[in-house]
């Protein structure tokens, strides 16, 4: 059949598919290639037949990357008729293992257009029993990528050159913690549907029809960050990563206790948006922190996209024992992933020296001028964190409370010597202001988490430096004159007033 002839035909059939299934749906009118999809009803215009009724997800889902799939390996030399399993609507992508041969396969050359680029089906379904009888069947994908990565995301997102459901299943978005889904507190961030509930109101997902049990908890999956109709936020995420403040989408999650909650004695808990704002962490009274003193990671100038910049950074490298092109897309959320004995990227190897680490996301970022650059700068900083932090406190019997010299260490195991009325059993019906000595064992923590050193380490510095110092006026505690001078140099340069 003619495929200008073919499109009328179906604009037609569309216009009285519309108006059946979206008025009269006794009467409904499909007129299709396969019996399962419906496709496009006008692919010069990517008018989907499902968008025909689901208007606004149409005008979204029209400007993703998805509706022009197709295209981006339509003109490759070395396309295959592999990438038409993703690239294309049809029973494979759609996760339909019963159904491989549907749509794009199932049509001759002349009809395939009807079925290029990642339409509603692929993600959906089948589509012609829904405009049969719209009522009765709602065609609703999950949020989750399941282990076998044969539905949702996971159908395509995943494989040697596009790995990102296998980088996000090694990540701890890819898990509930343990520890996490025994406290109904935790929900909001570590389990996908409360946050979608709170973020995403009008999402509908599978998982919705799941009880709150712990045993339900849905991971931090890719809809949960990334809108599948499309969003105004770069990759379509459903909030922006460039707000300053707990609007961030990352931060929505990452600010959890980034400074001292009075009814409890335990410290930071996931500061790591306040700490890249300046905002973490006890201030002495007086202090302030002026951000222009060194250019931080919150510096949207030289950081834009602030948490995803570097956390979610791709790049490819190869791998010298193997001689192949090794991809990362970013999605293990490591800004350091770190490297195999070829020298690429590795997301199998869980944790390895800094020196075996990548900082290819720090020198393509605008920061920092090299690789070797990055890593001596977060060295230095990770060391001097670590050389206040010894300063302030030392849990030494590991039990997570100050203890008083010498069971613990530090000014703030002295202040507790000293002064036990600065530690008080905190409740929520006692929440008195936190004292010098308590600050003290909070900063600690903070400067101890991983990554602080490199979310912003001239704002930790200068934090620690004022605790140091209002501890010291608090407590009558004395200094040596050498840590005292390096204390006032670092001070200085820092910013830090009245430290003597």
């Amino acid at each position: 059949m003619n495929l200008k002839l073919r499109f009328v035909q179906v604009f037609a059939a569309t216009v009285a598919l519309s108006l059946a299934a979206c008025v009269d749906e006794d009467n409904p009118v499909i007129v299709t290639p396969d019996a399962a999809f419906v496709g496009y009803s006008d692919p010069a215009t990517k008018q989907t037949v499902c968008g025909n009724c689901h208007v606004s997800k149409q005008r979204e889902w029209v400007t993703t990357r998805h509706a022009s799939a197709w295209a981006s390996v339509a003109d490759r030399d070395n396309a295959s008729t592999a990438c038409a399993s993703c690239h294309t609507t049809n029973g494979t992508s759609s996760g339909d293992s019963t159904d491989d041969g549907a749509g794009y396969f199932a049509v001759d050359a002349n009809s395939k257009p009807l079925y290029y680029d990642v339409q509603c089906e692929s993600c959906h379904g089948p589509g012609s029993a829904h405009v049969t009888a719209p009522d009765d069947t709602q065609p609703i994908v999950g949020v989750t990528a399941d282990t076998g990565m044969t539905s949702s995301c996971g159908t395509c997102h995943t494989g040697t050159h596009n790995p990102f459901i296998d980088e996000w299943r090694s990540s701890r978005h890819g898990r509930v913690d343990s520890h996490a889904n025994t406290n109904v507190a935790c929900r909001p961030c570590h389990d996908a549907r409360a946050w979608l509930a709170t973020y995403a109101p009008d999402a509908k997902f599978t998982e919705q029809a799941n009880g709150t049990a712990p045993a339900d908890w849905v991971p931090t999956t890719c809809a949960t960050c990334h809108d599948p109709h499309g969003s105004d936020n770069r990759a379509d995420l459903r909030l922006s990563t460039d707000a300053l403040d707990d609007n961030n989408l990352c931060i929505t999650c990452h600010h959890k206790r980034g400074e001292p909650d009075l009814t409890t004695y335990r410290g930071p808990h996931s500061p790591q948006g306040p700490m890249v704002l300046g905002t973490a962490g006890w201030r002495p009274s007086g202090f302030t922190w002026d951000s222009t003193m060194g250019t931080t990671h919150a510096n949207p100038t030289a950081n834009p996209g602030l948490c995803g910049n570097c956390h979610v950074s791709g790049f490819s490298r190869t791998d010298a024992t193997t001689s192949t092109t090794v991809y990362t897309t970013g999605h293990t959320f490591d800004p350091i992933p770190c490297l195999n004995a070829g020298g690429a990227p590795d997301y199998t190897i869980a944790d390895c020296e800094v020196g075996a680490r990548s900082f290819q996301a720090c020198a393509t970022s605008g920061c920092h001028s090299s690789e070797a650059s990055a890593r001596a700068a977060l060295t230095a900083a990770e060391g001097r964190f670590d050389f206040y932090a010894r300063i302030m406190w030392i849990d030494v019997d590991a039990d997570g409370r100050v203890d008083a010299f010498p069971t613990d260490s530090g000014m703030a195991a002295i202040a507790r010597r000293d002064f036990p009325a600065d530690f008080p059993t905190r409740s929520a019906t006692n929440a008195p202001p936190l004292s010098a000595g308590e600050g003290l064992a909070f900063n600690a923590r903070l400067l101890w988490m991983p990554g602080q050193a490199a979310h912003n380490g001239f704002y930790g510095e200068a934090l620690a430096i004022a605790t140091i110092n209002a501890a010291r006026t608090r407590y009558g505690l004395a200094v040596p004159p050498a840590l005292l001078a390096q204390l006032q140099s670092r001070a200085a340069a820092l910013g830090v007033r009245n430290i003597r």
